[in-house]
C-alpha cells in the first residue's frame, strides 16, 4: 500500500468535514445539542452563583447525567432515544409549570 499523496488526503478531509456538516444539520442533532447547553449551563449557574452573585473563584460543576445520555445518543447515532429523551424532558417541564 502507498502513502497518500497530499491532494487526495485534502480530498478524504473535504469529504469527512461535508459528512460531519451533513450529520451535525439534522433536526434532532441540533436539538440533542442545545438541551446538553442548557442543562451543562443550569448546572453551571447552580455551582457557581448564589443569590444572583458569581462566586469570586470558580466552583468545578458536574455534567448531568441526562446530559451525558443524549451525548451518548448523539455519539451512536440513535435518533430514537434522544427523541423519547426529548419527550420526557417536555413532561417534566409540564409538571413543574
Amino acid at each position: 500500500m502507498t502513502n497518500p499523496t497530499p491532494a487526495q488526503m485534502a480530498e478524504t478531509s473535504a469529504k469527512a468535514v461535508r459528512i460531519i456538516a451533513e450529520y451535525q444539520s439534522q433536526p434532532w442533532v441540533k436539538k440533542a445539542n442545545a438541551l446538553v447547553y442548557a442543562l451543562c449551563q443550569k448546572s453551571y449557574m447552580q455551582a457557581n452563583y448564589k443569590n444572583g452573585k458569581k462566586y469570586k473563584k470558580h466552583v468545578p460543576y458536574s455534567v448531568p447525567q441526562e446530559a451525558q445520555d443524549l451525548l451518548d445518543c448523539i455519539q451512536r447515532d440513535d435518533e430514537e432515544g434522544a427523541k423519547a429523551m426529548f419527550l420526557y424532558n417536555y413532561a417534566i417541564e409540564k409538571l413543574d409549570s
